[in-house]
């Protein structure tokens, strides 16, 4: 070997050397996953009975929403995300899974289920989350704020009998990942109540009245074989 490839296979040992003692890649980022607090949703005493079956559908939203990042909308609409932590499931499964745990809590309906249990249901919730984010203010606090378009469908007619917005904000004085996530359940929680209500009161207006009455098809007669 020469002189002078014998110094190039040495000064690329070095250079490989140094890289294993020093790597050159960033080191990954840690993000903590959080979920909402447990469910505070008291159903009003006075809510009627249900005697239906309801099926509670996964909201829709467009991609940045349909994740697990924190969204912070600043006061010129810019909008960043926190940097270490994330929700432990995307932000429409986790309203799906609120909406579901207060419907079954509240003990008025004869089935509670989602769009994946294939179980049958006479009213469907469907939805579009449209917000799920903090607002932030210029004195270093922000708000909560939470947007959903819901609609009950009537599954057997497939008429939609009732359609409703729902938006719900909490302040908070400062934007800590405590404080922040507190008030994503009382957010959540206040939006679940407020949905609970008005799809009783919409289904049972609704259930088995004329405009959702599906009459059985009557079969024509076959005349009889000679």
């Amino acid at each position: 070997m020469s002189v002078i490839l014998r110094g190039r296979v040495l000064a690329a040992a070095a250079v490989l050397a140094s890289l294993g003692a020093c790597s050159i890649l960033p080191e990954p980022v840690v993000r903590t996953p959080y979920v909402l607090p447990m469910s505070q949703v008291q159903a009003n005493a006075q809510l009627p009975q249900a005697g239906w079956n309801v099926r509670v559908v996964t909201p829709q939203a467009v991609r940045s929403l349909d994740s697990r990042q924190w969204w912070i909308v600043a006061p010129d609409a810019s909008v960043s995300a926190y940097k270490d932590v994330l929700w432990a499931e995307p932000a429409p499964v986790m309203v799906r899974e609120r909406l579901i745990t207060a419907f079954i809590d509240a003990r008025r309906f004869s089935g509670v289920s989602n769009e994946l249990s294939g179980l049958p249901a006479d009213f469907e919730l469907e939805s579009s989350l449209r917000a799920f984010q903090v607002l932030r203010k210029t004195d270093g606090g922000g708000t909560v704020y939470l947007r959903l378009d819901a609609d009950l469908l009537h599954l057997d007619s497939r008429r939609v009998v009732a359609d409703q917005v729902f938006e719900e904000r909490v302040d908070v004085p400062d934007l800590g990942t405590e404080t922040v996530v507190q008030a994503y359940g009382r957010a959540t929680d206040a939006l679940a109540a407020d949905v609970l209500a008005w799809a009783i009161e919409a289904g049972n207006k609704n259930w088995q009245s004329p405009s959702t009455r599906v009459e059985p098809m009557l079969l024509r007669r076959l005349p009889a074989q000679q």
